[in-house]
């Protein structure tokens, strides 16, 4: 199994890919991880990067996202790319770099071709787009053999995401390329406020229903819930309001003396912080 993540090349990334790894090194994993970084030219700071040069697969492309305004689109463009390389193959999860390691994720892959995080806070704009739309009416009629809503998995969150081997090279291109044209024909229409990426995974997850089998599981926790049994702890809300990932993006001079590893060490309030 691989592990991909897309991050733009700096210090605000270095840090949690440092913990990502870390938690992989554990299960010896840590040279299943791919890492697709776009072009930043921002000064790095090399105390984050010690594990980053030694283990994953690194590659790097031009940030496209910075090109047009919205850093979120470097994630479809990149992991079409890879895939159409060969580097990226099936099996593998699409993580967000704020995620950690609880366990590996062989045992969630299988029978179905997509397994499917179900652990998130719904998105109001996602929802309002998708009424909007009337999405569900368009699919269930281009899909006559759909005869409930059991089909319409909730994707409120578009990581992790299992893309398991019985999935095919020919689909998964189609659905790569098709994942870039709507996440570029949403921002157009909606800019770059809107969760554009987002919205363009659920779409393209529905405009492809009849070629793919999926299931939603719950794939990961937050620092608070150590008692959940999942893969990966993804820390995107932090420990309000005492960390948060925000607090070191390192773009200007920061507030907070202590670096993201001290100020995790100083909260340790969960086995998910430890």
């Amino acid at each position: 199994m691989q592990y991909f993540v897309s991050v733009e090349n700096s210090s605000y990334f270095y840090w949690q890919l440092e913990l990502l790894i870390e938690s992989m090194i554990y299960f010896n994993l840590q040279d299943n991880l791919v890492i697709a970084f776009s072009e930043n030219t921002d000064p790095k700071i090399k105390e984050y990067s010690k594990n980053l040069v030694k283990y994953g697969i690194k590659t790097f492309f031009p940030n496209i996202g910075n090109q047009i305004d919205y850093l979120p689109a470097n994630r479809p463009y990149t992991i079409q790319r890879l895939f159409e390389q060969g580097v990226l193959k099936t099996p593998f999860t699409l993580l967000h770099s704020d995620m950690v390691m609880r366990k590996p994720i062989d045992d969630y892959n299988k029978p179905f071709d997509f397994v499917i995080n179900n652990y998130d806070i719904s998105d109001n704009l996602v929802n309002e787009y998708f009424e909007d739309l009337k999405i569900r009416e368009q699919v269930k009629s281009d899909n006559p053999s759909i005869e409930n809503d059991s089909i319409f998995f909730e994707l409120k969150s578009h990581a992790p995401i299992i893309f398991n081997e019985s999935l095919s090279d020919d689909f998964l291109n189609k659905f790569f390329t098709k994942l870039i044209i709507n996440t570029r024909n949403l921002l157009d229409i909606k800019g770059s406020d809107f969760p554009c990426e987002k919205v363009a995974w659920k779409l393209t997850f529905l405009e492809s229903i009849g070629h793919y089998t999926a299931t939603g599981e719950t794939l990961t926790c937050d620092l608070i819930d150590s008692n959940m049994d999942v893969p990966f702890i993804h820390y995107n809300r932090g420990i309000p309001p005492v960390f948060n990932k925000l607090f070191f993006k390192f773009e200007k001079p920061s507030l907070y003396y202590d670096g993201p590893f001290e100020n995790l060490l100083q909260h340790n309030i969960s086995e998910n912080t430890i």
